[in-house]
Formats: C-alpha cells, sequence, structure tokens
C-alpha cells in the first residue's frame, strides 16, 4: 500500500496541484490545503485504481483533478471501515472519518472532468499525528490502543468496564472489549441453529444480521491479543481488555479493600501498569484513581491514548 501521488489547493471546489510531498498536521489536515481545518475531513483519498478507471472510460483525468490530496495503490478503500487508523511513512497518522460525500450542486470538478467519482469513491480522514509524506512513501493499517484491566479474583473488573465503556462512548469514542479465559467458553445457547451446525462438526461458526455478526472458530492454539485486535478491531478508537495480565499491554488495576489485603502489583515491580483504580489509598508508583469515580478514569484514559 502506498502513496502514489499528493495534491493540494487554496480554493475549494478546484482541481489540486500535484506536490511531491506535504505536511499533515494533526487536528488541522494537509498545510496550506483549503480543505484543512476542526472539521471531519482534513484529508481526502483517492485510489489510483479508481482514477484509472475513470480514464478508461474517457475521461482526461491526472491526479488531483477530482481534489483528493492523496492518491493510493494497492488499497480497497470502500472496504476499509469508518475508524481505520492508518500510518503515512515514518509520522502521519490518519483516522477514516467518511466514504463518500453529498455533492448538492455540480461544482467546477466535474464541470472540467465530465464526472467526480469522489461522491462515491472518496475517502475523507482526521490528521491524529502530524508529518511530512511524500510520494512512494508506504500506508499500514494501525491497531488502536489497548488497555488491559486487571486485578486479583472478584475485585470488580467486570463492573468498572460496565461503567467505564458507556462513558467512553457518550465522548463518542468506539470501544471494543476482550474477554480472557484460561479454561475454556461456550457461547452458543444449547438447541441452537448455530449450536447444532458446531456440533455436527462445523470448525467455524458464523451467524449474522443486519446489525450484528458473531464468529466461532475453532483454533490450535490461543490467538495472540494483538492478532485479535488487528483481525477484528481495526475500526475501534480503543479495546479494553478484562484480564489479559501477561499479555504486555499498559494496564490499569482494580484493588478494593474489602476484596483482597494487598493488590496484585508492587510498587517494586509495576511491570506495565499505568494506573491504579482503588478504593483506599495505596502507593504503586503510578497515578491512583478513584474507582467510583468514572469520569476520572475516563479522563486519564482519554488524555494517554485518544485523540479527538
Amino acid at each position: 500500500m502506498q502513496v502514489v501521488a499528493i495534491s493540494i489547493s487554496k480554493k475549494k471546489g478546484t482541481r489540486k496541484s500535484p506536490v511531491n510531498e506535504a505536511l499533515l498536521i494533526a487536528g488541522h489536515g494537509v498545510a496550506h490545503d483549503a480543505h484543512a481545518g476542526d472539521w471531519h475531513r482534513q484529508v481526502s483519498f483517492l485510489a489510483s485504481e479508481s482514477i484509472g478507471r475513470a480514464r478508461e472510460g474517457g475521461l482526461a483525468v491526472d491526479f488531483g483533478d477530482f481534489a483528493e490530496n492523496i492518491a493510493t495503490r494497492g488499497i480497497d478503500w470502500l472496504n476499509v471501515p469508518v475508524g481505520t487508523r492508518l500510518g503515512i511513512g515514518d509520522q502521519a497518522e490518519v483516522q477514516i472519518t467518511q466514504i463518500g460525500k453529498e455533492c448538492h450542486r455540480k461544482c467546477a470538478i466535474y464541470y472540467a472532468a465530465g464526472d467526480c467519482i469522489m461522491p462515491r469513491e472518496g475517502i475523507f480522514a482526521r490528521v491524529l499525528k502530524g508529518g511530512t509524506v511524500r510520494v512512494g512513501d508506504g500506508i499500514r493499517f494501525l491497531p488502536p490502543p489497548i488497555v488491559s484491566i486487571v486485578s486479583k479474583k472478584n475485585s470488580g473488573k467486570t463492573t468498572l468496564l460496565e461503567k467505564l465503556i458507556p462513558e467512553l462512548c457518550r465522548r463518542g469514542y468506539r470501544v471494543g472489549t476482550v474477554k480472557h479465559d484460561h479454561h475454556g467458553f461456550d457461547i452458543d445457547r444449547e438447541g441452537k441453529d448455530t449450536w447444532r451446525h458446531k456440533q455436527a462438526g462445523a470448525a467455524t461458526v458464523v451467524i449474522s444480521s443486519p446489525k450484528k455478526i458473531a464468529l466461532v472458530k475453532d483454533v490450535d492454539a490461543e490467538m495472540d491479543l494483538d492478532r485479535i485486535v488487528t483481525r477484528f478491531f481495526g475500526d475501534m478508537d480503543l479495546v479494553l481488555t478484562e484480564g489479559y495480565k501477561q499479555g504486555g499491554k499498559p494496564q490499569i488495576e482494580v484493588f478494593r479493600k474489602a476484596a483482597h489485603d494487598t493488590p496484585l502489583h508492587t510498587k517494586a515491580e509495576p511491570g506495565t501498569l499505568i494506573a491504579v483504580a482503588s478504593d483506599v489509598a495505596v502507593d504503586l508508583g503510578v497515578p491512583r484513581l478513584d474507582v467510583n469515580d468514572i469520569q476520572a478514569i475516563a479522563d486519564f484514559i482519554a488524555a494517554r491514548f485518544l485523540t479527538r
């Protein structure tokens, strides 16, 4: 996946002019481009394959003629979900915010090119992390940040997550969760069609509806957390795990004095601990958050891992 062209313009609704490189500014967009600003369409993408098809259809068009900032090769943009994060070059990071757009009137691009494919195939993003992008730079999909909620047994991890998830969602973040289980599980209900499929020997069973999809799949060995997140959570802003004490991810420990005398971690061996959420004073060498102050915990996570 690669950048094949970069284009900018000083006015909206006009063709953009090719440049060899451009500066992406976090929270703003492409420097010196008319579409940059404090909104959700800070930078635009279009597949070079789409431009090629337009040429084959008889349109005399080149890079920038559809007012795209970055033309790419090797990305099937229409199958990249909103929320997906991408790295461009060595530094820049963007997050997809919109696929296609509504044009209320035909602009100069339409009349000059004879058609405009941006409303159908254009991809729009906001800039999470700035940096210079150049023609030829690689593009890669980035997994969302992972924060593990950990504790000794029966300390209230699920209870904390039940309160934390809606608070983060209320702020506009897409949140995914992964629950770690050491013993194996059955998630289907006995007698249901999908349960019967699995009992009959299906190694993978999927149930799909207009608003949900569920997958049950046999594995030869436990799937690595990074692989799970990369494969299933690419369009999330954040993944919270319940458990995964040995996962090597940033951890917030839940500690309640009524459940245990001592925390899971110690100040001498904090590991990947970044905070403790507790109902009593405890010094683990990291910030202590009130386990009952969900807004403060959400503030901490957002400040450290999320960008708006």
